[in-house]
């Protein structure tokens, strides 16, 4: 559904780029906690290789938008990025 959404608003990148960015954050926020289901739960579905940029591009996108907690009180550099292997 994730992809789905993103391929719905492709039409607002010519016609509309303010509205195609402020929905592709949005679309991009949601898709975090997902991606980390992905990561998590699912990791053995994954090459090591596209596991580990899947991993890079997750951290790049929560620090893009100020994601900074992986639980109360527990930031994601002292605590998943490490366990990641991504510190």
């Amino acid at each position: 559904l994730i992809n789905k959404a993103f391929s719905e608003i492709e039409a607002y990148k010519s016609s509309d780029p303010a509205l195609y960015e402020k929905l592709h954050k949005r679309i991009d926020i949601e898709s975090i906690f997902i991606r980390y289901l992905q990561i998590e739960l699912y990791s053995g579905q994954y090459s090591p290789g596209t596991l580990y940029g899947m991993k890079i591009q997750f951290r790049a996108d929560c620090e893009k938008y100020g994601i900074t907690n992986y639980e109360e009180f527990v930031e994601l550099p002292d605590s998943l990025w490490p366990r990641w292997g991504i510190a």
